[in-house]
């Protein structure tokens, strides 16, 4: 069963370009990055990834561009097991503030 998990962010650095997400099946830094997962652009605070399955665990970073330079949030797992799936709306959320 696919899960929905919904990545919320709050981007204290507002002159940013856009806000990039990275996902993996396991923890990483941000010096071994996983293959970008989405970059944002505008005054957008949040991201549903629709991309996961029930029972895993998935980790994530987000960080903020300007000028070829980025700064990162630490590196978030969450997991999909249903007892931690709204069942409402079959979703996980995570807030990341930076």
């Amino acid at each position: 069963m696919s899960v929905k998990i919904k990545i919320n962010w709050d981007n204290e650095n507002v002159v940013s370009e856009s806000v990039c997400i990275y996902r993996a099946d396991s923890a990483f830094t941000s010096n071994n990055l996983p293959p970008l997962l989405a970059e944002i652009f505008g005054n957008v605070y949040e991201y549903e990834d629709l991309t996961t399955t029930e029972n895993q665990t998935y980790f994530y970073m987000l960080s903020t561009r300007l000028a070829g330079q980025e700064v990162f949030t630490s590196c978030y797992d969450v997991s999909t097991k249903l007892s931690q799936v709204d069942p409402e709306f079959s979703k996980v959320k995570l807030l990341m503030q930076f």
